[in-house]
This record gives C-alpha cells, structure tokens and sequence, in this order.
C-alpha cells in the first residue's frame, strides 16, 4: 500500500493530477516459447508511439516477482510493460536470454506502435542482466537502471564496457552495507565459460558494494553517462521508493532528455494546452504551442549541463546532445499529438 502511494505522489509531482490504474495483464509466450507477462493500459491509442518497459526478476525469480512497479509504469506513462521469466544464466546473458528479449521487443512491435527501444531496469540479479544487456546491445536501449547487482561488467566473462553505450543513460545504485559475496550460481557459471586471455580464473572476491564501486571508477574513467548513488545505512535490499526515483529518472533522461523537474513542467504546459483547446481558446493554444517549441529550442548544451552535474550525473559530449535530441523529438511528438 505504501509503494503503490508513493507511486501516486511521484506522479502527481510529475503531472499534476492523481491517476487511475487501470493496466491489464496477459500471459505470453516469446518467439522462443518463454513466458513474460505483458503489462498494458486500458486503452491503446493508435495515435501514440509507445515505450516498451522491461523489468527484470532476480535470482530464482518469475515474471511476477515485481507487479507493482511495472504496474506502476504502464499506469501512469505512455509506455507498455513486460516481465519475462529467464532461464538460468540470465545474469551473464546466458541461454540466449539476450535474444529472449530482443525476440519480445520484435513481437510487441508488429502489434502495437512501439519506439525502437526499449527501457530495462531490475534489482540484483535483475540488474546483473539490466546493464549487460545493455553494454552488448546500446543500439536498442533507451536507457536503464540497476540497483544491488552482484557482479558487474568489469572484464572478463563479467562482461566489459562498450564505447557504442556512453550516451545511453544509466542509474546505478547499492546499499552501503551490502557486504554480501556474489551467489554459488553466477560463480559457477562464470567460473564454467570459456576461457580467455583476459578472463579470471575465478571471482576476484569482492562484495556487492566493492564490486559496485570499481564498476562505478571504470564508468567515470571512461566518461559514461550516468548516475551513481549508494544508499547509506542500506543492504541488500535497498527502499523501493528510492530505486523507483532512479528508474524514472534514467527512463526520462532517455526517452525525453529532460530531468523529472523539467519534464514536470511540460507536463503542466501540455495540460493547459489540452484544457485551452478542450475550451476552443484556439488563438491561445496556438501561441502556446509556439512557446512550446520555443522553450525546447532554446535549451543548450550548457543549460542541460548544468542542471545533470547538480543531480550528480557524469556526462560526456555524445549524452548531452542524446539529451537536446530526445527533447526535440519528445516536445515535436506532443504538439503533433495536440493538434491531432
């Protein structure tokens, strides 16, 4: 009851309205016959380009490890939910569980009007996956977010970082006393993969927030885009309100290029234009429109900038005009929706 609350808040922080959850949920097999729950809203509108939102369960876990949030998602964005259940391996993207998603994403979209990528997120071994997944396929993620991972891409059969990734944006996130080792199973997997020349021999026995913190120094040595953040006094179970501030803020750096601050504000101008026109005041909803756009072409490098280093984000070149387009294609977006 707590988490679906905060939820509500957050999203009247972002809109200005308190919404109704309404999404459905429909048991699906993927192209290679795995299940995943698919998460939709009351209505689709063929109008609108949705976003595709993956969670991803943890160690042992299912399609219906984590209801709420993914609920959560579908209810209040314009985006469209899955949750599949991964063979074991997933962490490292073993068992083809890479192409298990690809194949969903491939699935939806011959369906529904989907973006070509897709926002991915999870909690341990959720997040193992979340960020390989996307180092090895940038090209379809919009942005993600892993919180409490056991192991992380730092070399070897634990995956490296990818120069192609450094403009996706990317939450990271683990409890200050989780002093846990990585579980017996991704050892023994890891451990059981072919060898390479740069491959360890075995894990270099770090725990969660060891492992955690040397990933973090490869990011910024290598100027990703991200944002990095240890939860004092939390293990490995860190509060869900906070991992959830993470995920929409990677997910709206990714798909709007703005902060959830400023998506707030076009939130409340796009709902005034709505109300105007509802109200035929269409001379005022004309010029509306144009401070609209006006508003979006004015940003700069150096404002949005400014406003990521504030919410401790590293940037680079590439992430700051990721950031300036994604605005412009998201505003363009809505105005052709508003004069629809």
């Amino acid at each position: 009851m707590m988490k679906s609350l905060r939820w509500l808040l957050l999203l009247f922080f972002l809109n200005g309205t308190i919404p109704f959850l309404f999404s459905s949920v429909e048991k699906m097999k993927c192209p290679m016959g795995r299940d995943y729950d698919l998460y939709l809203p009351e209505k689709i509108d063929p109008d609108r380009t949705y976003w595709l939102v993956c969670y991803v369960h943890g160690a042992h876990g299912t399609a219906q490890d984590d209801i709420k949030s993914l609920q959560h998602f579908v209810d209040n964005i314009d985006c469209i939910g899955v949750a599949p259940s991964f063979a074991r391996g997933f962490q490292l993207l073993e068992n083809k569980t890479d192409e298990q998603l690809i194949g969903i994403l491939h699935q939806l979209s011959s369906k529904y009007k989907l973006h070509e990528k897709l926002f991915v997120y999870g909690h341990s071994a959720g997040g193992q996956f979340t960020h390989r997944f996307m180092l090895r396929h940038p090209d379809l993620v919009i942005a993600c977010e892993a919180c409490s991972s056991g192991t992380w891409a730092t070399g070897g059969v634990y995956q490296s970082l990818t120069s192609a990734a450094k403009a996706v944006p990317m939450t990271i996130a683990c409890g200050s006393e989780d002093s846990g080792k990585i579980g017996g199973v991704i050892e023994r997997l890891a451990l059981n993969c072919s060898v390479t020349a740069h491959t360890p021999k075995e894990n270099p026995g770090w725990n969660r927030v060891e492992w955690f913190k040397k990933f973090m120094q490869q990011l910024e040595k290598e100027k990703f885009f991200f944002r990095a953040k240890v939860f004092p006094g939390e293990s490995h179970q860190v509060q869900e309100s906070e991992q959830e501030k993470l995920a929409m803020e990677s997910f709206l750096l990714g798909t709007c290029g703005m902060l959830p601050v400023e998506r707030a504000t076009y939130d409340a101008a796009i709902a005034t234009i709505k109300k105007n026109s509802a109200d035929k005041n269409f001379e005022l909803v004309k010029s509306e429109l144009q401070q609209l756009r006006h508003d979006v072409d004015s940003r700069s490098k150096e404002t949005v900038c400014a406003a990521l280093l504030v919410q401790d984000w590293h940037v680079n070149e590439a992430a700051l005009d990721q950031c300036l387009r994604a605005a412009e294609e998201f505003v363009n977006e809505e105005i052709n929706f508003l004069q629809k």
